[in-house]
């Protein structure tokens, strides 16, 4: 609630999306998604974005392609 994210796509949840304010007053994009069963957390955070880019668009991107790498099918 306090960061305003919001949930993922179906495809890509349980997890959300939101924007902060890090202590160098800069504003950082972030995805946090996990296994169902809360066992392994992926987080994407981008604090430093391109011009022109949509750094939160780019984080659940990356989270997209990282997901079935890193969470998808994890053991233990």
């Amino acid at each position: 609630m306090s960061t305003q994210g919001n949930d993922l796509p179906d495809d890509l949840g349980p997890g959300f999306a939101a924007r902060r304010t890090n202590a160098q007053d800069e504003t950082v994009s972030f995805v946090y998604g996990w296994t169902p069963d809360y066992k392994r957390l992926l987080t994407v955070n981008i604090y430093t974005s391109a011009p022109g880019r949509d750094s939160l668009a780019d984080a659940t991107e990356f989270f997209r392609q990282l997901k079935p790498l890193l969470l998808d099918g994890a053991t233990g």
